[in-house]
């Protein structure tokens, strides 16, 4: 998963930041490939502790491209699936988006 800033333990459905003007992209990756651990992180993830869970790889960057052998994966987008070319591409424009947020 890439998201814009790093998210923390939260409603999975909220992706909560400590601050949203960061300037990086959170990485998450992981760790395990079986079935099991998948399953493990997914119901950590429904309870809202995906963020840190040990199965899950995490860091930052203010770019990352991500290169596969398929041709087209499948590519989840914002919770959109969609068949997407490789390379992705990731970028963070810093104080690009205007927010209008109560004092």
């Amino acid at each position: 998963m890439v998201s814009n800033n790093v998210c923390r333990d939260s409603d999975p459905f909220l992706l909560e930041r400590e601050r949203m003007d960061g300037g990086t992209l959170g990485v998450y990756v992981a760790r395990g490939s079986g079935p099991v651990s998948l399953l493990d992180l997914g119901l950590q993830a429904a309870m809202g502790r995906w963020a840190s869970n040990e199965a899950l790889s995490r860091g930052t960057s203010p770019w990352l491209e991500v290169r596969t052998s398929q041709r087209k994966p499948l590519v989840s987008v914002d919770g959109e699936v969609e068949k997407m070319k490789s390379p992705f591409r990731f970028n963070i424009l810093p104080g690009a988006l205007a927010m209008l947020v109560p004092k």
